[in-house]
């Protein structure tokens, strides 16, 4: 479901402008929650509600939809539905319009099989888009996610779009440049599966529904959530868009995530172990290549670009006897990864050895062994979350002592002396920026990891003992861990708790100390009589070259543009001294001295003239 709403995200700042492009920011400044999340949270919390008891979904979700629309009146909804929304009459209005089809995604994920996926999405389409376009945008996306989520392959999702809902014969890039703004389901439903169908990572499934434009609001959203079945999605980007949300729709967005993986163990590659059975096809084998790849990209930890050495490692040789004579079995999973990667990069040097390793079913008996440590894996418990972690230092033999707060919007430090000074830093940090959170989150591995020692009287033989601490983290519900003891890389936990020191450190430099300490704009200013000399460095070094300049922007480290020999031929430099002179006490003569043509950074904005008329660049008109 979060999918959906990343989608949505991300596209809100492009809504009424759209970006035929794959080349931007995901989550960047400007970006914000509109209707389609909004809506995915109230069908959510509909689910929830039922408790696997779906007579009374419709009548439920049909609530929930008016009641948390209410209390967001400005977020972008139609004419039509927003009628809908503050009217007191429940009744649906016989659309076929496409805004059903991105918010029916929780249905796809919450389904145990496909009738029950089909009924849930009849369910929702029928309380605003009961006409039969629109509850079969809405069957056709639940069913592309429950197949993405239950082992299908790109082949079989589009084989089984087309035998039973849309034609996707078509490609993103021949409808790039044509594509124009449909709200209707049999238009917008099959280019955002399309999207998905030529995406290999979350990321890209976004960043092809919106490059396409149209109503690439609702493209990105359902193209989101099919990918989020399909691929998962990347905890920084998930973590990230949270903050987007309020604490409402934070709380069901948590709520739905505990729901949906409360008893479930944390399966890791289903990503790939999907293809068991199913490489007798060729045609999935390239799939299968591909996608194998992507999944040894997303997970560093696995070290394959070392894949000899871990074979190795375990007594194996990269041959193919080797390989082929290895007891599975009895392998860990890096290394039964190893052996499959090791097989693919064979390829590169003997032509043939894959489809052997394929066609004789090595292959797949490596894909079973990693299944079988799939199965094996117990449910993780419920994680809670953190609200706030505090961390006191105290010195051994006396000296300054310490505090660090950090919550999802505030971090403080304080400093005290013992001759009774005290400094105070806080700062308050706007939810949406996402950085509280993520300092909190870094703290959950950090808390979460091995190596605290709480004995303060254990001190290390290798190590002196300066400072003693105290840890006091807060969870939601009530939940408290406290660790104290010697505060050293030999008593806490050294890798996590530097990270997270290190995420401190970057909200501390984002803010800085201000424009008052940091004299902004203080010496952008010339006295009556003065003259700006700037001394610049050329990109292949050596000698400072002098340069004047009535722009009281340029400051030390900026890139600018001068002229260089009797042509004056531009050139661009880094200004690395500024000094002010009276005219008549100048290092240079004035008159031999050439004058800076401008800022790198000017020279890649807009003009006035183009930001006035919209014609920025090779950006597309405004079709919405």
């Amino acid at each position: 479901m979060l999918g959906a709403i990343i989608g949505d995200i991300v596209r809100s700042r492009f809504k009424f402008n759209n970006y035929r492009s794959k080349n931007f920011d995901l989550l960047a400044a400007g970006c914000f929650v509109t209707d389609d999340s909004i809506m995915t949270l109230a069908i959510a919390k509909a689910i929830l509600a039922c408790e696997g008891d779906w007579e009374s979904f419709g009548e439920r979700a049909a609530g929930f939809m008016q009641e948390i629309g209410h209390k967001h009146p400005d977020c972008g909804f139609s004419s039509m539905f927003n009628r809908w929304i503050f009217s007191d009459d429940s009744k649906s209005y016989y659309s076929f319009g496409s805004g059903v089809a991105m918010h029916v995604s929780p249905c796809g994920f919450i389904a145990r099989t496909e009738e029950e996926a089909k009924l849930l999405s009849r369910k929702v389409a029928e309380v605003t888009h009961n006409h039969a376009e629109g509850i079969k945008g809405a069957e056709a996306v639940t069913i592309a996610i429950f197949l993405a989520r239950s082992g299908a392959t790109k082949k079989e999702i589009r084989e089984r779009i087309e035998r039973d809902y849309y034609k996707l014969d078509f490609t993103l890039d021949g409808i790039r440049d044509t594509c124009q703004f449909s709200e209707t389901c049999q238009e917008t439903v099959p280019r955002a599966i399309v999207a998905f169908l030529e995406s290999i990572t979350f990321e890209d499934a976004i960043r092809n529904a919106i490059s396409i434009g149209g109503d690439s609001n609702t493209l990105a959203a359902i193209t989101g959530a099919i990918a989020e079945a399909y691929y998962g999605i990347p905890f920084p980007l998930k973590r990230k868009a949270l903050t987007y949300l309020d604490d409402e729709l934070r709380g069901i967005c948590r709520e739905w995530e505990q729901a949906t993986r409360r008893g479930k163990p944390n399966r890791k590659f289903d990503f790939i172990t999907k293809y068991i059975g199913k490489l007798d096809d060729r045609d999935n084998w390239q799939d299968f290549y591909r996608e194998f790849y992507i999944f040894a990209q997303l997970n560093p930890e696995y070290g394959l670009k070392d894949y000899q050495a871990i074979l190795e490692k375990q007594g194996l040789k990269w041959t193919e006897e080797s390989m082929k004579t290895a007891d599975v079995d009895i392998l860990d999973e890096q290394t039964v990864l190893a052996l499959i990667l090791g097989a693919h990069r064979a390829e590169h040097f003997t032509e043939g050895v894959l489809e052997t390793f394929i066609c004789e079913g090595y292959i797949t008996k490596w894909l079973r062994r990693l299944k079988t440590i799939d199965d094996k894996r117990k449910p993780e418990p419920d994680r809670p979350v953190l609200k706030q972690v505090r961390v006191s230092l105290q010195p051994i033999r006396g000296g300054s002592t310490s505090e660090l707060l950090v919550t999802n919007e505030q971090v403080v430090i304080k400093n005290s002396i013992p001759e009774g000074g005290s400094v105070t830093h806080q700062y308050e940090i706007e939810a949406a920026l996402g950085i509280g959170e993520d300092s909190l989150s870094i703290m959950e591995d950090c808390l979460d990891a091995e190596g605290w020692q709480d004995d303060a009287r254990s001190f290390s033989g290798t190590s002196s003992v300066f400072n003693v601490y105290e840890l006091k983290a807060e969870y939601e519900g009530g939940k408290t861990v406290v660790h104290k003891g010697i505060f050293d890389r030999a008593h806490m936990p050294e890798k996590q708790f530097i990270v997270f020191i290190d995420a401190i450190h970057a909200i501390i430099r984002s803010f800085g100390f201000g424009g008052i300490v940091g004299l902004s704009g203080f010496m952008s200013a010339l006295k009556k009589g003065e003259v700006k000399y700037c001394g610049v460095e050329f990109p292949d070094g050596g000698k400072i070259y002098h340069y004047r300049t009535a722009d009281l922007r340029i400051d030390i480290g900026d890139e600018v543009v001068v002229p260089v020999g009797e042509s004056n031929y531009e050139r661009e430099a880094t200004v690395r001294t500024i000094e002010f002179c009276h005219w008549d006490d100048t290092p240079y003569p004035l008159e031999k001295t050439k004058e800076i043509i401008c800022l790198v950074s000017d020279k890649e904005e807009p003009s006035v003239s183009n930001l006035l008329t919209g014609s920025v660049g090779d950006e597309e008109d405004e079709d919405d």
